[in-house]
């Protein structure tokens, strides 16, 4: 991802997190719990944002890992309790 995408996120990370936290109400979370059924060990959350998604899928039994570009998005997932990284989704650092 590219620097001024990533410094935009890391401006913005609440506002985002905050005009998005409603998106699995208008959103089927059928197909989050299809999903959980389907996952095997960890799962890899890429472009986590500030971890919505994360959380859903946690409290659905995943062990997840959060991964987003943006610094900030990392700590509100880390805030929230989930293991979060700092990566790029191009250059990903896991098998």
């Amino acid at each position: 991802m590219d620097e001024r995408t990533v410094r935009a996120y890391d401006k913005l990370a609440k506002e985002y997190d905050e005009e998005t936290a409603d998106f699995w109400d208008k959103f089927p979370q059928d197909f989050l719990r299809e999903f959980a059924k389907l996952a095997r060990g960890r799962v890899l959350n890429v472009g986590s944002g500030p971890g919505r998604d994360g959380l859903l899928l946690k409290e659905l039994g995943l062990e997840v890992v959060c991964l987003d570009a943006s610094r900030a998005m990392v700590k509100m997932c880390e805030a929230r309790g989930l293991k979060a990284v700092q990566g790029d989704m191009n250059e990903l650092s896991f098998e």
